[in-house]
Parts: C-alpha cells; sequence; structure tokens
C-alpha cells in the first residue's frame, strides 16, 4: 500500500489570498510581463470582479466560463469567479 495522503488545509486559493494580504499585502503576487500587482492589489482586484458577478445574479452554483491567455488578468479571474 501506498499512503501518500497529507492532510489539507480546508481553505480555498482565494482564502490563501486574503490570509497572505494580511501579512503581506505589499509583497509582489503577480507578475506578467510588464504587469506587476501586489497581494494587495490582486485581491482588491479580484474583490471588485467578484461584486460585480453578484450584482449581475452571479451566485453560488452558477456557471461562469472565463476565457483569457494566460495574464495577470487571468489570475483575477480565476479568484474572481
Amino acid at each position: 500500500m501506498n499512503d501518500t495522503s497529507v492532510p489539507l488545509p480546508d481553505v480555498t486559493l482565494a482564502g490563501l489570498v486574503e490570509r497572505r494580504v494580511v501579512v503581506a499585502a505589499d509583497v509582489v503576487a503577480v507578475e506578467c510581463g510588464d504587469v506587476s500587482w501586489t497581494y494587495g492589489e490582486l485581491n482588491a482586484r479580484a474583490n471588485r470582479l467578484a461584486r460585480e458577478l453578484v450584482r449581475r445574479g452571479v451566485g453560488p452554483e452558477s456557471l461562469v466560463g472565463l476565457a483569457l491567455p494566460r495574464s495577470a488578468e487571468l489570475v483575477v479571474g480565476m479568484l474572481g469567479i
């Protein structure tokens, strides 16, 4: 038997980013080309997107498509959705 299970924290990726904002908001989180955002900036952008989605009626169990090239905006989309 290959027992390789590892306990995982009960937290989402967005939750991990928010935890990081508390201790290191000014540390660079995303770099893509000439775009560079700190954890604070990334979190603020993702929260703005999330609020806009909610305003448009998106909620739990809603399907949301995301079609972006690899970019800083893709990371915002993944977190915001």
